[in-house]
């Protein structure tokens, strides 16, 4: 009767062991995520000044400076394609900005470690330590 009362402990702190380690794993991903939702906001942010210039390149202030550039002396295609090949600078320039920051958030490694080394553990087999 002592043994069946030892493998029901056992049995409970197992159980309080495996959710302890899911809850420690959830922080760390939160964790993980948290520090890369900076670099995704701030892509977010060139990405809608990128958007922004891009909707001017198609709207208003091209004609306006292309008349600008009329009124200095310029013939008027040479002064339109001036106007449009700036706007299409401009926007490019903070595509690329949006790009970087993109490309710069890393998946939560720690968190895809520790959930591999777990289902190994709990199916017996040795744990992968990755860096």
């Amino acid at each position: 009767m002592a043994g069946q009362w030892k493998i029901t402990r056992k049995i409970a702190e197992l159980r309080e062991n495996v959710m302890s380690l899911s809850s420690d794993i959830s922080a760390l991903a939160k964790a993980e995520i948290e520090a890369q939702k900076r670099k995704a906001i701030m892509g977010s942010v060139w990405g809608g000044l990128a958007a922004v210039f891009a909707i001017l390149t198609l709207v208003l202030l091209p004609i306006v400076l292309g008349f600008v550039l009329i009124a200095l002396g310029l013939a008027p295609w040479l002064a339109f394609l001036i106007v449009f090949v700036f706007f299409a600078v401009l926007a490019g320039v903070f595509g690329l900005l949006a790009k970087q920051k993109f490309t710069s958030i890393e998946p939560p490694k720690r968190t895809i470690d520790a959930v591999k080394n777990s289902v190994a553990a709990l199916k017996g087999e040795y744990p992968i330590e990755e860096g």
